[in-house]
This record gives structure tokens, sequence and C-alpha cells, in this order.
């Protein structure tokens, strides 16, 4: 004969959304309401390169290291590192990494590029040139 349970004694089932944590993401990681991941995390790098965080040259740090920094995968950090690198802010080589690109090589007319520069400390000179450029 079979074992019955009382439905009063059923687990209530988890849902996958419920399974994961709400905090997957650390509280103080960058995140733009409505982009993905991927688009918020290259939003918080190239930022950083475009304040000087990161200046010309800098061999930045791998895959793993920024997975680990903004709790995201590391899929993530590489469609990241494949926009930046579509706006020539970044270059990247096997066994080598992902360097900072020189100034002279970064797409200025870039939307998300000029908006980064907006939010920099030399934004003065910057928008200076940009409007001397507009001139020509």
């Amino acid at each position: 004969m079979r074992d019955a349970k009382p439905n009063n004694q059923k687990k209530p089932m988890k849902t996958a959304a419920a399974e994961r944590t709400a905090g997957f993401r650390r509280a103080d990681a960058p995140r733009i309401p409505g982009a993905s991941v991927h688009t918020s995390l290259a939003s918080e790098i190239g930022l950083r390169i475009v304040r000087g965080d990161y200046p010309p040259g800098t061999i930045l740090p791998n895959e793993a290291k920024w997975s680990e920094t903004f709790d995201v995968s590391r899929s993530a950090v590489r469609e990241a590192i494949k926009m930046l690198m579509a706006k020539s802010l970044l270059a990247s080589r096997p066994k080598i990494g992902s360097w900072v690109e020189p100034k002279e090589r970064w797409n200025l007319l870039d939307r998300d590029v000029l908006a980064w520069y907006a939010t920099s400390p030399d934004r003065e000179v910057f928008l200076k040139t940009v409007q001397e450029f507009r001139h020509i």
C-alpha cells in the first residue's frame, strides 16, 4: 500500500526566481536601470578608463578578477570587454590580456565615450577641443 501524506504537509515548490538570491550582485556594484549586465559593466569600466583610473598602456585585470570584483559572470565580462574594444578604448591579445589603448585611438564620437567624458574631471579641456573641432 502507498504511503500517503496529508495535503497539509506538502512543501511549497520553489521557483527558479525564488531560489536566486536577491543580492546576486553587490549593493555597490554599478547597474544602469534597464540595461543588461554586460552593458552596465562596460559603462563602469569605460568610465574608469576615461576618468584616468586606468591610463593608456595599463594592462587590465583578467576576466576572473573583474568577475569577482563586480560579482558578475565571466561571459558578462567578456561581452563588456568586446564592447570597449569596439569603441577602441581597449585592445586584447591571448596570454597578454586587455590593455587601454592610447587616447588618440579612442572613438571620441561614440555616444557612450562622450557621456563618460562629460563626467570626467578633465571634461573642460575635452569640451573645448570638441568645440574647436565643430568650428572646423
